[in-house]
């Protein structure tokens, strides 16, 4: 692979993160509430006190803190159309908060699939890498947890 084409490839990755992950930030967080709260008066509940009203947006706001504010917005508007939610869904009511992550995980898995996608491209070994008799050296990531760990690969 050219260094063009790792740069181009480089640059596809950082635009499609940026338009399929999103922070907790209070902008983001804002907007998430907003439409949460839209939702929500299209489908009231019977009997629900202030309290139980802010329990709800609470729950919804957990569920939906990593995910970017355009694609919940289409979600609830597949919702509304009776697009979203499966074949067990009641569109008469409103989406539980997991019902709506999922239907947002849909709209945004072509792109973490073509995420994953060129992550793998731009981690392949060459093919001289590949038929090299030597032993793969073993990589350092940083690991969710905050530890390093070395990943090593076998050659059989």
């Amino acid at each position: 692979m050219t260094g063009d084409e790792r740069a181009r490839i480089e640059s596809r990755l950082a635009q499609l993160r940026e338009i399929s992950e999103a922070d907790d930030s209070t902008d983001n967080r804002k907007s998430r509430l907003g439409l949460v709260a839209n939702m929500l008066m299209a489908y009231p509940m019977a009997g629900g006190s202030e309290e139980s009203g802010r329990a709800r947006a609470n729950a919804y706001l957990a569920a939906l803190d990593d995910l970017p504010p355009w694609a919940i917005a289409d979600a609830i508007r597949n919702w509304h159309r009776g697009e979203g939610g499966g074949p067990n869904a009641s569109n008469r009511f409103a989406p539980a908060p997991a019902e709506l992550r999922y239907a947002v995980m849909q709209i945004l898995q072509p792109a973490k699939q073509t995420i994953a996608h060129l992550d793998a491209v731009l981690t392949a070994l060459t093919i001289e890498q590949a038929m090299d008799p030597r032993p793969i050296p073993p990589k350092q990531i940083a690991h969710e947890s905050g530890r390093v760990i070395s990943i090593g690969t076998r050659r059989m």
